[in-house]
């Protein structure tokens, strides 16, 4: 009878530690891409939202970390130097219209070119596009001006 009860609290014993661990997390690890271009802005605000979106839901979901990884730097020039001759020629909307040109899909510049008449290569990818810059398929990836500074720095 003794063995019973000894059984029947460790039995009550697991069954209340488990109840109360209900609410305990592991930490997840959270892997990041940033492209190679840790340094550059646009990798610095999604980590900035990543990290805001886990801080937020700590409570419901755990603990995390970040761990940043870097993948092989992409080229940083939106134009190769053997074609800066082509470019000093450019004077008019139609010699730009001669220009191969590859922009990634959903960005605004790629409404504005073809409003313009300018025809592009689209790509869903910024190493896509540097892949056909290297290999002569276009001739220029077009940049904001609010990326080209920054992508000078990091050249």
């Amino acid at each position: 009878m003794s063995q019973f009860n000894i059984g029947s609290s460790i039995l009550l014993l697991i069954l209340i530690s488990t109840l109360s661990l209900s609410r305990a997390y592991g930490v997840d690890i959270v892997k990041m891409n940033t492209g190679g271009l840790s340094n550059d802005f646009r990798a610095k605000y999604r980590a900035t939202v990543l990290e805001a979106a886990l801080e937020a839901t700590i409570e419901e979901f755990g603990p995390y970390e970040i761990k940043i990884i870097e993948l092989p730097t992409p080229p940083t020039r939106a134009i190769h130097k053997k074609n800066l001759h082509k470019f000093a020629k450019v004077s008019t909307l139609d010699d730009l219209k001669r220009l191969a040109r590859g922009v990634r899909s959903g960005w605004a510049t790629t409404k504005i070119l073809k409003d313009s008449g300018l025809s592009t290569f689209e790509l869903t990818t910024l190493n896509g596009l540097y892949n056909m810059l290297d290999n002569d398929a276009i001739d220029y990836i077009p940049r904001g001006i609010n990326e080209i500074y920054g992508e000078i720095e990091m050249s």
